[in-house]
This record gives C-alpha cells, structure tokens and sequence, in this order.
C-alpha cells in the first residue's frame, strides 16, 4: 500500500462513483477497482459498499478515511515545507518532471558546468501536473507538451517528436526487425509503469492507437520496469530519448511503425515571470543541449 493508492482511496470516498473518481485521477475504472482491492487486501475488511449506482464507505471505510486525510495532509505538508525550505536559497532551481530517469543527463552536465547552483529535483505524477497549485511551486516542468495547462506557462520544445520504441531483451525475437507494426505485439506480454505516470499514459495511447489487447504481466515503477524487461518477462514501451537512459542501459530498443504519434518533450516555465541569473543559465543550458540532440537509437 502506498500513498497513491491512498490519494485513490480519498477521491474514490468523495466522489462514491468509480467512474468519475477514475476520470478524476486520470486512470481506467478498473485500474481504479484494483487499487481498492489491494488497499482491502491489506486492512483484511470491507471499505466500500455498493447501493444502486454509487458506492459508500463502510463502517471500516470511514475509519480508514479519516486517518487517510490525516496522512494524506500530513505528507502534503512535509513536501510543502521542504520545498519551502530550499527556497531559502536565491540560487536554488526547482525543477519538476514527470520521469526522473529521462533527464539524468542534461541535469548531470548542468551541475557539473555550474556547481554554484543548486537543483530541487521532483517528480510529479498526472494528478499533480495537472495541479495548478503544485505546479506553481516550481521554477520549470519537463515533461510532454500536453502534460499541463499551456495558458500559464511560457514553453520551449527541446525534443519536437520523441517517437515511440519498445524495449526488448537481446536475443529478443523482435530484435530481427528494423520496425515493429501493431501483428507484431499483438501476443507480447507488457510490463507496464503504474497508472499515474505520464509514460503510462503515452503508453496506454499508444496501445490504443495501435489497436491492440495488452496482456499486462504486472504494473510497476521504472526501476521495476527495467529488471523484469531483464528477465525476459516481458517487453516495455519508452520513446527514443527514454531509451538512451542509463537505466535501460543493456536492452534494444527497436521504433515502432504505423505512423504512431511522438512525444513532445518540453521545457515550461511561468508566464511573465522574472527569471533569475540562475534559472536563465538552467533554461538557456537545456535549450542548448537539444539543439544538438539528433534522436537517433543509440
């Protein structure tokens, strides 16, 4: 049981619809269902009950959702506090992405260029990037184009089509191609990253798009992902430039066909904001080091 599959749980009570509590949080119903289920497994009792259309919290359920917010706020606060903490300091830059393991390298070399600034560095999930008050905490987000409210924010594109790749194990049978085409996944079995993710969501898009039935052998985080893609347990979707990340260091990455739609990394920061001298040199360093990236497969 973690602290999203809680945040699922608080909505789920407020709303008392799976339905608008999953489009709510930005996951499929039963994605939704099976988040419930586990929190249930683990407390061994009953949270919600079923009366016609909507569903209500049981006596154990209204015990559990107390404590809930109480964590809920708690932890919330913590991530407040700490941020505010580290804006203590005029030359600390605070950065939000939606993968943590994308950006390692640019980040890596900006540090190294400018040890005299200092990085927060957090990632958000779908729900938080959809967030305007969270959002607002940070100096700049990287993530997709689509990711987050453009009315708020200035933007640069540092990868306009970062395309879609799976990511196979050497040895692979998919190996032996140059593309792959929506027959050739048809019978693979997928490690998907847990709902919430935005690279969840590109690949539930891209699954869809394809015209395909996933067989799902488990939903995970990204250090998961890469170990059980490792262990032949199946295959991953990621894009080109996720694909050069030091994590995946050691799988194959082969571009999928079919005129699959990219995604477009981007670099937002607030509309008619005043940068400072160090957030210019961060935002002017990222736009520099894609400038010279060629999205190739290494």
């Amino acid at each position: 049981m973690n602290i999203d599959q809680l945040r699922y749980f608080k909505v789920l009570a407020g709303e008392e619809n799976i339905a608008k509590a999953a489009s709510k949080l930005y996951i499929s119903p039963p994605a939704l269902h099976a988040s419930i289920s586990r929190i249930e497994k683990y407390v061994g009792h009953p949270l919600f009950e079923k009366r016609g259309r909507h569903i209500f919290l049981t006596g154990y359920g209204k015990i559990m959702y107390k404590y809930v917010c109480e964590f809920i706020e708690s932890s919330d606060q913590l991530q407040t506090e700490m941020l505010s903490y580290s804006t203590q300091n005029n030359d600390i830059v605070k950065v939000g992405v939606s993968a943590l393991t994308l950006w390692q390298e640019p980040i890596m070399k900006f540090l190294d260029e400018h040890p005299e600034i200092k990085l927060a560095h957090s990632s958000l999930k779908n729900e938080q990037l959809a967030d305007e008050n969270v959002v607002a905490k940070f100096d700049f987000i990287i993530t997709d184009l689509h990711d987050i409210n453009n009315d708020f924010w200035e933007r640069s594109i540092l990868i306009p089509e970062d395309k879609p790749v799976v990511m196979v194990w050497p040895g692979h049978r998919l190996t032996k191609k140059k593309v792959v085409k929506a027959e050739d996944l048809k019978d693979e079995v997928f490690i998907a990253l847990s709902n919430g993710y935005s690279s969840r969501k590109y690949f539930d898009q891209v699954i869809k798009f394809l015209g395909i039935e996933p067989v799902i052998y488990t939903e995970s985080d990204y250090s998961l992902r890469t170990a059980l893609v490792k262990a032949h347990k199946g295959i991953a979707v990621s894009t080109i430039y996720g694909a050069a990340a030091p994590m995946l260091a050691g799988l194959v990455a082969i571009p999928i066909g079919s005129g699959v739609f990219p995604r477009v990394q981007t670099l937002f920061w607030k509309k008619n904001s005043k940068l400072t001298p160090q957030q210019i040199d961060f935002q002017q360093f990222l736009i520099k080091f894609f400038k010279a990236y060629k999205g190739n497969i290494k």
